[in-house]
This record gives structure tokens, C-alpha cells and sequence, in this order.
């Protein structure tokens, strides 16, 4: 079981399973007054799914045709991946990843993971909240205000850097270029 200390360890560790063969997820929310007890809770989790095996066991079990398990998990999220192979021993309900799957992290951020045209995995955020940040944008720009701009800046441009994201911020600078031009605002400094 890996526990993520921030988002971009997290996401690191999502694609590296993604990119290894797990072709199912599971995703779980710890609630609110149950986080007190978190630490048990992810022990119970990686006992249940043998999460901790060594590279020879899980081999063993990929030759014998069983399926491995692996766990992220962050804050109050959890996510457990499983290989191909016979899992009638587990019963719950995994998804498989052949669609984008989404995973909110906070009220505030979600990312939906998703296959590139040349089959790697990317991630991009979230509908609502490009959207979000997208109509942030467009506020601090019809409105004048640099101070929200530049609040708004920051925290995208700290946003973990892959391609998905990359390209909604590429549509989203060509968009606040408009913005500004037309809100004769050029010397405000632009997304990238």
C-alpha cells in the first residue's frame, strides 16, 4: 500500500500502476468520522488484497494465473488495482479501466485519467473544475482585478505537469490571450 503525501506522488503512483498491467480499479472514500482511524483502516485494506507482496510473490502468483493487487491511497481516498487473472476470492465490485475513469481528490480538484491516442495513460482535470478555473479566469479579467488573476495563475501553474493538462492549459491560454486583448489588458502577463 502506497500512502501519497501529495498530489503529484499520488498521480506518479496511479500511472505506474496503469503502466504495469492493472487493468481494474476499485475506488473508496474514507468518511469524515472514521479518518481518526485511517491507519487501521489501511491496514485492514492492504491485509484484505495481500497488497504488500514482494516482486516474487506477485510473479508466482501472475504465472499461476491469480490475480495482484495493488493500493494508493491519499488523504481520504483509496484506490486498489488488480492485474488479469482469476480474483473470484475478492468480491468486490472493481471497474475496468478501459474508459476514462475519474477520481475527486478534494471539493476543489478531480482528474480523470484517460489513454492518449498512442495508448499512454494522461490526466487532465476534471470538467468542473477546468471549468472552474476557467470562469475564475474570465471573472478577474472582466472585472479588473489582478490580484484574483494572479491567485488563479498560481494555483494552476501548480498543478502537476502531464500532457492532458498541458492541453486544456494550452486552450485556456489562447482563451485569457482573448480576454485580455479585449479587455485591453496586454501587459498583464498571460498563462505561460
Amino acid at each position: 500500500m502506497q500512502d501519497a503525501r501529495n498530489t503529484v506522488e499520488f498521480l506518479r503512483t496511479v500511472f505506474r500502476y496503469l503502466g504495469t498491467g492493472y487493468n481494474a480499479v476499485q475506488a473508496a472514500k474514507i468518511p469524515e468520522h472514521k479518518l481518526k482511524n485511517r491507519e487501521k483502516i489501511l491496514e485492514r485494506i492492504a491485509d484484505r488484497y495481500e497488497t504488500n507482496r514482494s516482486r516474487g510473490s506477485r510473479q508466482h502468483r501472475r504465472i499461476k494465473g491469480l490475480a495482484n493487487y495493488a493500493a494508493v491511497a491519499f488523504n481520504d481516498i483509496v484506490l486498489v488495482f488488480r492485474t488479469p487473472g482469476t480474483h473470484s476470492d475478492k468480491p468486490a465490485a472493481f471497474i475496468s479501466i478501459e474508459k476514462p475513469f475519474h477520481v475527486r481528490l478534494s471539493p476543489f480538484l478531480s482528474f480523470t485519467f484517460h489513454r492518449q491516442e498512442n495508448g499512454r495513460w494522461t490526466v487532465r482535470l476534471g470538467k468542473v473544475d477546468y471549468l472552474r478555473f476557467k470562469e475564475d479566469f474570465r471573472l478577474a479579467i472582466l472585472h479588473n482585478k489582478y490580484k484574483d488573476y494572479m491567485r488563479v495563475r498560481r494555483m494552476w501553474l501548480n498543478l502537476p505537469r502531464y500532457r492532458g493538462i498541458g492541453k486544456q492549459g494550452q486552450s485556456l491560454h489562447r482563451q485569457i490571450k482573448k480576454w485580455l486583448k479585449q479587455q485591453n489588458l496586454k501587459h498583464w502577463p498571460t498563462l505561460y
